[in-house]
């Protein structure tokens, strides 16, 4: 439940109408590689929920690719 909480966050973050120059395309990775370290730790072991954790996953790769393709913003 964290990571599809995680990704979801990592990726409606950086879209929000708020002030965040120079940090925009920044605010969603660190979301992002939570979203991830906790959707693959729902994935090991024998657990109920492991098709929450794969959405979590798959949302987490989504925010990261979303706040990496926003990054040469930066430069």
């Amino acid at each position: 439940m964290a990571a599809v909480l995680l990704g979801i966050v990592g990726i409606v973050l950086p879209f929000l109408p708020l002030n965040l120059t120079g940090i925009r395309p920044l605010i969603g990775l660190p979301f992002a590689v939570a979203g991830l370290a906790c959707a693959l730790a729902g994935c090991i072991g024998n657990r109920r929920a492991k098709g929450l954790a794969i959405a979590g996953a798959l949302l987490s790769t989504l925010a990261l690719a979303v706040s990496l393709m926003m990054l040469p913003q930066l430069i």
